[in-house]
């Protein structure tokens, strides 16, 4: 089992996250034991790993509030989609943050 300890407030990912809670609401950042399993590993097989933080955002909108967070904090962004992936592309980085796009499936239109 991965253990998680919440960062300090003066931690780096403590501002990071506070951020990212405001672009995008507090329900949409997981971070620490609130990241599931599924979330950590693909398929592939690969070390599970936590993430500062899992983000689900819900539109495109929100997508580009945690790019422009990212960028701004200089932190990694690994995109999540079904993690049946045998390659490891899924697999967030310790020091990353994990974009989760499973609620961002709904058909907004048809040409």
């Amino acid at each position: 089992m991965i253990q998680a300890t919440p960062p300090s407030p003066d931690h780096p990912s403590s501002t990071l996250l506070d951020a990212l809670r405001a672009a995008i609401g507090p329900a949409a950042v997981l971070a620490g034991d609130a990241t599931p399993p599924g979330n950590r590993t693909d398929w592939s097989g690969t070390t599970p790993t936590l993430p500062l933080a899992l983000l689900l955002p819900i539109d495109t909108e929100q997508v580009r509030a945690v790019m422009r967070i990212a960028h701004a904090h200089r932190v990694p962004v690994v995109p999540q989609g079904g993690m049946t992936g045998l390659a490891g592309a899924g697999v967030p980085l310790s020091d990353a943050i994990a974009l989760s796009l499973a609620k961002m499936s709904r058909i907004e239109g048809l040409d």
